[in-house]
């Protein structure tokens, strides 16, 4: 009641002397627009509270009054209908208010792990980068010694450091050139430049040794080559079975090498301990039996070795 007085006081002229008719009139064209609002026509039935559907019902005829008496009815059905919506929309709200903070601070976390991992990861880039570089000038230098001692006037390999991915699970791909000089004094030049077959192959050998003692790191190795010395003549043969037994000589390095067969007296010549294993043709099953040649100084291992490799074999059927 105080609030209707506090609101008639402040009534200009023309609405103080607003007869009751047009005042039931505006109250009843302010209701169905409240109720129009919160229940658009056209919405299913089902929608609509049934006291409302009821209310409705009594108000379409207007002889009985109740088209304006029951307009509280409809002011108290829709305020419920606001009151309701108020509170599941305050619950929603709070709810989503809550969700939010709970993702943000999955957020932050989510951040601050990708920050650490994006820092251990250039990390680990910078540190894996400075291991390659640091390898690829050994092999570099063992490259230039051996070209160096066995006939040649030097090589390196070119190795730029290229830029890391954005995305780690993206290959990080490296570009190495392998370069030897063509003259004394000279700048040295990529293998891309022309050249002849036996000169590729004789720094193909030679880069082979130089990876292979880069690392080496005094554990036994075992490099397999194959069609050794193809392409080389017979200088360069000699040269090269001399490499390889130089190398594994000194850094314990096997050497398991396909030979053709002209380039067998080059190593025996310069091997040690030559072990030769012989399948003449495709249609034999098994190789035959194995020759080994020995030139060192303790005869006694030599023939152990041959003996136990003998032992394998069947005895010959009378």
């Amino acid at each position: 009641m105080e609030t209707a007085e506090q609101y008639l006081l402040t009534l200009d002229e023309n609405e103080a002397t607003r007869p009751p008719a047009e005042w039931d009139e505006l109250c009843a064209r302010l209701a169905n627009e409240a109720r129009a609002t919160c229940f658009p026509p056209g919405e299913p039935e089902r929608n609509r509270p049934e006291e409302l559907r009821v209310v409705d019902e009594q108000r379409a005829d207007r002889r009985s009054g109740a088209y304006v008496r029951l307009v509280p009815d409809v002011l108290r059905i829709v305020g419920n209908f606001l009151t309701d919506h108020e509170r599941v929309d305050r619950e929603n709200a709070s709810q989503i208010q809550q969700e939010r903070q709970a993702k943000t601070i999955t957020l932050t976390g989510a951040k601050a792990a990708l920050d650490e991992a994006r820092r251990t990861s250039e990390a680990l880039r910078s540190t894996t980068a400075t291991a390659i570089k640091a390898k690829l000038r050994q092999v570099s230098d063992e490259f230039d010694r051996l070209d160096q001692t066995y006939g040649g006037y030097g090589g390196n390999l070119d190795f730029p450091e290229p830029e890391a991915p954005a995305d780690p699970e993206k290959p990080w791909q490296w570009t190495i050139t392998p370069r030897w000089r063509r003259g004394e004094g000279k700048p040295p030049l990529s293998y891309r430049l022309r050249g002849n077959t036996a000169q590729m192959d004789d720094k193909a050998v030679k880069l082979v040794c130089a990876a292979a003692l880069a690392g080496a790191q005094d554990r036994p190795l075992l490099l397999v080559l194959d069609e050794l010395g193809r392409n080389l003549g017979a200088v360069h043969r000699r040269d090269a079975v001399a490499l390889f037994e130089n190398v594994g000589r000194d850094r314990a390095i096997s050497v398991v090498g396909a030979l053709q067969d002209d380039m067998e007296r080059y190593a025996i010549g310069a091997s040690s301990l030559y072990i030769k294993l012989r399948r003449p043709s495709d249609v034999m099953p098994y190789n035959q039996a194995p020759v080994v040649i020995g030139s060192e100084a303790d005869t006694a291992r030599v023939q152990l070795l041959s003996d136990w490799m003998a032992s394998f074999r069947p005895e010959p059927q009378t």
